[in-house]
């Protein structure tokens, strides 16, 4: 004799065993800036948005940016205010006061930090100012802007933007 419990008909073992529903990757940071376009020249496009977006679906982490200055006399700048290693954008209290008076807002690291821009444009005015560059024309790569993301998973992104001088 064959005892079927409750709810089972005896025909389970024909059936295909279900596949489990793979989890779906998540989606890495990114770094994008205004129509794709990664390179500006001054003063033609000193009205230009050279905005970097930043999308970290999976929260973010980090924020460092490297400027590799194009000619010697504003390295000097660069060096006495950020240094020559890539600095943190992210609690970074000792740069706060100096990106709020360029109109620029520092990320918050968190889950809910998704999305951040920083504007790169706000240091056009800078590039071009000729008490701190002397007015000097930068070499071909320009003034370049390195852009570093890490998100909350430890997945980095980077992009970079360069500014010529003319």
């Amino acid at each position: 004799p064959v005892t079927v419990k409750p709810g089972n008909d005896g025909d389970d073992d024909n059936k295909e065993p279900e596949s489990p529903t793979p989890t779906p990757e998540p989606e890495l940071p990114t770094i994008t800036f205004p129509q794709n376009k990664n390179t500006y020249t001054l003063p033609a496009d000193a009205s230009s948005d050279a905005t970097a977006t930043i999308s970290t679906p999976a929260g973010l982490q980090s924020v460092k940016v490297q400027i590799v200055a194009g000619n010697s006399t504003f390295g000097s700048v660069i060096e006495y205010m950020f240094g020559t290693e890539p600095f943190e954008l992210v609690g970074n209290s000792t740069l706060e006061s100096v990106f709020t008076d360029m109109g620029i807002t520092l990320p918050v690291a968190g889950k809910n930090t998704v999305e951040y821009k920083f504007p790169v444009q706000q240091f056009f005015s800078l590039l071009m100012d000729e008490e701190l560059t002397g007015g000097a024309t930068t070499d071909p790569n320009g003034h370049v802007f390195n852009i570093t993301v890490t998100d909350l998973n430890g997945k980095p992104a980077s992009g970079s933007l360069s500014v010529i001088v003319e």
